[in-house]
């Protein structure tokens, strides 16, 4: 029989990008190793949290993307089996096909994580893509982004306290700094459909700013366009 929850979650699917969405135990692994606080690991399940991410993300064009919700999945398994899309497509029950021309995230858990908001989950989403950048060594890339962030903070040396995110917000009240700025400003781009929201100061060209925001977002689509067929996963400690 169907559950309630399948009903609700085909009928959201139905209209957002999120082409296969799951959520499931594994039941080999998950008794040695859950990952999710009870919280978080409702709101990585809800429907209704889903259908605001699947919303946000139906903004950035292009993409398929899955997102599996697998309690255990990660820790004990080699590192060459967990990557491997036919593990994954077995597991989750989904065509093989399905996942070669998709971004395929795995949410494996977030043991410290008290709290839940859609905002978080695709910041997980955007700590995946991240540690897929470092652990890949893909060297191009992260030069990349240091090029963009040496020359932008000649530019405006405040500019991190010029983005319009909660982090930076914070950050410029208490005169701290932003954690995870590059997965901030990926978990930005993800939620504004390739924004990255700025304050524009009145001493600085719009355009000179314009133009070192446009290189940020092209490398951050190529790593994206990269990521087609890949198997992502989060950190499930942070």
């Amino acid at each position: 029989m169907t559950s309630h929850f399948d009903l609700k979650l085909d009928k959201i699917l139905s209209e957002m990008p999120i082409r296969h969405f799951k959520a499931f135990k594994d039941r080999k692994r998950s008794p040695f190793s859950a990952q999710f606080h009870d919280n978080s690991m409702k709101g990585y399940t809800s429907p209704k949290y889903m259908a605001i991410v699947s919303d946000k993300l139906s903004r950035l064009s292009g993409y398929n993307i899955n997102i599996f919700v697998i309690e255990g999945y990660m820790g004990r398994y080699p590192r060459e089996t967990v990557f491997k899309l036919e593990t994954l497509a077995k597991k989750a029950g989904v065509p093989i096909e399905d996942l070669k021309d998709a971004i395929n995230f795995v949410m494996t858990g977030n043991a410290v994580q008290l709290e839940f908001s859609p905002w978080l989950y695709m910041h997980q989403l955007a700590e995946a893509i991240n540690l897929h950048c470092s652990i890949e060594e893909q060297g191009d890339t992260i030069l990349h982004f240091k090029d963009f962030m040496d020359r932008i903070d000649k530019l405006v040396p405040d500019w991190k306290y010029r983005l319009k995110m909660g982090s930076a917000r914070k950050a410029k009240a208490t005169g701290g700094s932003i954690g995870d700025l590059l997965q901030e400003m990926i978990t930005e781009y993800l939620w504004h459909g390739g924004r990255i929201r700025f304050d524009y100061p009145d001493d600085v060209d719009k355009n000179e700013i314009d133009e070192l925001f446009d290189s940020f977002k092209a490398t951050l689509e190529g790593l994206l366009n990269g990521l087609v067929g890949e198997f992502l996963v989060n950190d499930p400690g942070q």
